[in-house]
This record gives structure tokens, sequence and C-alpha cells, in this order.
């Protein structure tokens, strides 16, 4: 049995669905413009997204007027109900906004590359892993179990 961060093996991988398992960007861009009107938040022009890409969540949600969101709690509750310690999980996601509240949490960070964020922003939150391929995250999982 490996061990990764903080001595404890894996019991528990957690997906963000958007960006990571689903390329779901075209589809946000399309509701934007309807969800800026409706929620009261700055609408997103074609020549922004680009510049967008290269913000961390945190700046891009300033950037765009949005409340944060509590997205540690959700984190917690999974963790409490399967009675997994948080050392015991890893949360992979493709925006900083999956790593900060992973490490909140106190949990191990894996990023995509294949998702919203760049590698650049990605890699100055420094998540505890990079997954360039879905191949990798079989390999980091199979290798700390």
């Amino acid at each position: 049995m490996s061990e990764g961060a903080g001595g404890r093996a894996l019991r528990l991988v957690i997906f963000d669905f958007d960006g990571t398992l689903s390329d779901s960007g075209d589809w946000f861009l399309s509701v934007a413009d309807e969800l800026a009107r409706r929620f009261n938040f700055r609408r997103v022009c074609d020549a922004e997204v680009a510049m967008l890409r290269h913000k961390s969540s945190r700046e891009v949600i300033a950037y765009l007027g949005i409340a944060r969101w509590k997205l540690p709690l959700i984190a917690r509750h999974t963790l409490k109900k399967l009675g997994i310690a948080p050392a015991e999980a890893l949360a992979i996601g493709d925006e900083t906004r999956d790593i900060d509240a992973a490490r909140e949490v106190g949990m191990r960070t894996g990023a995509v590359l294949w998702g919203y964020a760049s590698e650049a922003v990605l890699l100055a939150h420094q998540p505890d892993t990079l997954f360039r391929t879905p191949r990798d995250i079989l390999g980091y999982v199979g290798a700390n179990l």
C-alpha cells in the first residue's frame, strides 16, 4: 500500500464535473448572458473569455461581481457522511476554486489541464498534483491506494 500526502492512503477521489469530466465551457457561454441578467452580474463578451482563463476563480468571480459560494461545505458534508478523513481524499478539478475548497477542508488537491483554467494559473495555486491526461489520474490513484 502506497501512501500520499499526509502519510495516509487514498480512500476517496472526488471529481469536479464541469470542465473536468465534461467540456461544458461552450454551453456556459451560451447561457452566461441570461444568467448575468437574472442574477445581476457582469456579462462576458467573447473578447474577455481568453483573458478570464488566465485568472483564478476568485479573480473571475470578483471581475464578474458574483457573490462567492461556500463550496467547502459540500466537501465536509460528503466526507463526514462517508466516514473518511480529509487526508484520505483527493479532490480533482479544473479551476483554482476547486484547489481552494479542497485545501480549506484539508483534502489533497489535483488539477486537470484540459479544463477551464490555464496551466500557469493552476501552477500558481500549487495543487498537490497536476494531471495532463486521464491516464495520469489512474496512475496517481493506483500508486496511493
